[in-house]
């Protein structure tokens, strides 16, 4: 018979854990005297439970000699404390003293660190309807093979630029990938998430480690905040003639980067008395007017925001109306009969009449084929 060494299969370990070395010795007669180094290659511990015929033991080393009865119930009580993530390698050489035969077997212990989620800050704020990096979020520990990533967020939608791994689920509130930590931790690093209502949700990102059987989650407060915005308003022309049409241009800006343009109503104000209303397109709102009175008008916009826009007051442009021009000339009544039975030097009174005059000034000047009257000014009709 040909001695032979039996290793179990043993799963990935967690780091810091004490486990059982079941290894037999097969093939031999129970009478032969066997020697045995049992060595660990990593970090691991070795200690026995019995100091029954062990001779040798520093925590890294065990030697023991006896049968292999006797061999077999030493490693029945062989223990290894896993002291860091990795592989961890235990080499087992087996003498036969009656052949001088040496056997080595060689066991691969996989030792994974605790899986661990960390992130920087538990509550983020984003803008609305930008999409917002999601920083400091990343997995530590687990395997070497890999872990799973789950990320959910049932109202924002999350997304990854350049994840650099295949994301096999990707309905834009769920993102399910499958990475080494190093391939996680480089998509988590560009994790973005755009939410178009504002408010505080919750985006969940759980991890499990198929060979450690390890599972981890964890949540993040996200707040979604209203976009600021501002107004720009312009008008066609700086003055104006009373009645007179003039175009009011007003135009609102969240910043953009990304954001959708502003929607919803602009009202149009002249000092505080409404004077329209314009609704926004492409962020351009105007009003067309011909009802400005005359003289010095202080023009705003207030725009009353949407669902992601905040409402804002444009600053005041002044536009000037003067007094429009005469459309027709006042007809005159004046009562001269009797004139030529005056005789000069004698004072003699004339009275106009101004019919459909305009409010403004007037001056007319009277002539008789015998003399001149002094001329005379009129004020809105007097």
């Amino acid at each position: 018979m040909s001695l032979s060494i039996y290793t179990p299969y043993i799963p990935d370990q967690l780091e810091g854990a004490t486990i059982a070395l079941p290894i037999a010795i097969f093939g031999v007669p129970t009478s032969d005297s066997l020697s045995v180094e049992v060595f660990d290659e990593g970090n691991g511990t070795l200690r026995s439970e019995t100091s029954y015929l062990v001779y040798g033991n520093n925590s890294s080393v065990l030697f023991f000699t006896g049968t292999s009865l006797q061999v077999n119930t030493v490693f029945s009580h062989l223990f290894d404390t896993l002291n860091h993530p990795g592989h961890d390698f235990v080499i087992i050489e087996v003498t036969d003293n009656n052949s001088h035969t040496n056997y080595f077997r060689e066991l691969d212990l996989m030792v994974a660190a605790p899986l661990v989620i960390n992130q920087v800050a538990s509550h983020q704020t984003i803008n609305a309807g930008i999409a917002t990096a999601i920083t400091g979020l990343s997995v530590s520990g687990g395997s070497d093979y890999g872990v799973e990533v789950s990320l959910n967020d049932s109202r924002g939608n999350l997304s990854i630029v350049n994840p650099g791994i295949t994301i096999y689920n990707n309905n834009s509130h769920n993102l399910d990938f499958f990475g080494s930590i190093s391939q996680v931790n480089a998509a988590l690093s560009q994790l973005y998430d755009t939410s178009s209502v504002t408010g505080t949700d919750v985006v969940q990102i759980q991890v499990f480690d198929d060979m450690s059987e390890q599972f981890a989650s964890s949540n993040i407060l996200v707040t979604t905040q209203a976009l600021q915005t501002t107004a720009t308003l312009t008008s066609s022309s700086a003055s104006i003639s009373h009645g007179q049409p003039i175009t009011l241009t007003a135009t609102e800006s969240n910043g953009g980067n990304g954001a959708p343009t502003p929607t919803g109503t602009v009202i149009f104000f002249d000092g505080s008395s409404q004077i329209g209303t314009g609704t926004l397109h492409n962020g351009v709102a105007t009003l067309t007017t011909s009802s400005l009175a005359v003289g010095m008008n202080a023009i705003t916009a207030q725009y009353a925001g949407d669902s992601i826009d905040l409402p804002n007051t444009s600053s005041a442009t002044n536009i000037t109306v003067t007094p429009a021009a005469p459309t027709h000339q006042p007809s005159l009544g004046l009562n001269m009969h009797r004139l030529s039975t005056l005789v000069t030097p004698q004072l003699i009174s004339l009275l106009l009449i101004i019919q459909r005059a305009p409010l403004d000034w007037w001056v007319f000047k009277f002539t008789t084929v015998h003399f001149s009257i002094d001329a005379i000014s009129i004020n809105k009709g007097i």
